[in-house]
This record gives C-alpha cells, structure tokens and sequence, in this order.
C-alpha cells in the first residue's frame, strides 16, 4: 500500500487526509446547525466550544491536505470527458480554498466578538488580531453564508460526482480514493 499518490492511485496519506476531513467537516455542518436551532444556554456553549475546537483541527489538516495535494501527482483522469475534468478542477480547488477560509474566517469572526478560541480544552488561541465588532458582524455573514450554502453545495456535488462515477459510469474514480487501487 503506497504512502505516496501516483499517476494511477491515490496513496495513503491523501487518503486518510480526505476522509478524516470529510468526516470533521460533516460533524461541522451538523453543529452549526445543532447550535443554531435545537440547544440552547450550556448545550449551546458546548456545541460552539466543540464547532471551534474541531475547526482549529480542520484548519491545521486542510492545509497540511492541501500543501500534500500539491506535490503529488494526480492520479489520471484520461479516461474522463474534458468537462468533468474541468468541473473536478474547479470544484476540488474551491473546497480546498473552503477547507482552509472557512476556519480562518470563523477565527477572525471570534476575535471580532473578543473571544477566544479553545483548542479540546488543550489550550485557547487568544484575540490577537483585534478586528473589531463590525468586521465580526461581517465576518459572520460571510461564514454562515458559506457554512450553510457553500460548502454543502461543493460537497453535494463532489459526492454525487463520485456516486455518478461508481454507478454511472461504473469506472475507478470513487474506488481510486476508497481503497487506493484503480482498474488502470
């Protein structure tokens, strides 16, 4: 099993990297809408303590994830017509821009309102650019807007992408960053 991606599969590391973000990212969404809509008083700091905290760590791996997507090889797509190339370019940069944005926009938002940010009770990242109250507003609007329209539209469409290549098309695409094996 390669650590490394190749011309015709993806190893390892990247994709650990993108399930684990998958993951992260899904329980993301399901906060923010937990905390918005259904707690309320200590539930409700708990969920944003939690929504912080793991999107430090989806900060922290979104970048590492991107810098390792960008010095190895992609795996081959020859196979696919040029505009789903296309759209899997376009799409897959802008969740990468998301991945790492969204979190810093969320900590720049913090910072505008004076709060802290905790990392799992490890330790708090402080207010160290201090933006202000209006910036926060704005930042605020910004980070629901892509939280609750961006991002699950992206993935929406990276996970139907990935299901039309499976049942569809019936070819390795879904398989190559399941198990790392493809059929070239």
């Amino acid at each position: 099993m390669a650590i490394r991606d190749t011309h015709s599969s993806y190893g390892l590391i990247t994709r650990g990297l993108h399930w684990v973000l998958f993951v992260l990212i899904t329980m993301q969404l399901l906060l923010a809408l937990l905390f918005t809509d259904l707690f309320s008083g200590s539930a409700q700091q708990i969920a944003m303590w939690l929504h912080e905290s793991l999107g430090l760590l989806i900060f922290v791996l979104g970048v590492v994830f991107v810098a390792w997507r960008l010095k190895n090889p992609r795996p081959s797509l020859a196979r696919v017509p040029a505009w789903q190339r296309g759209a899997a370019f376009i799409v897959h940069a802008l969740i990468y821009v998301a991945i790492v944005v969204q979190p810093i926009v969320g900590i720049l938002m913090s910072f505008g309102f004076g709060f802290t940010i905790p990392f799992f009770g490890l330790f708090t990242v402080p207010v160290f650019i201090p933006v202000g109250n209006a910036a926060g507003n704005a930042l605020m609007l910004s980070h629901v807007y892509v939280g609750v329209w961006v991002i699950p539209i992206l993935l929406g469409g990276h996970i139907a992408a990935a299901l039309y290549h499976r049942f569809g098309r019936r070819d390795d695409v879904l398989k190559r960053m399941w198990s790392g094996r493809g059929d070239s």
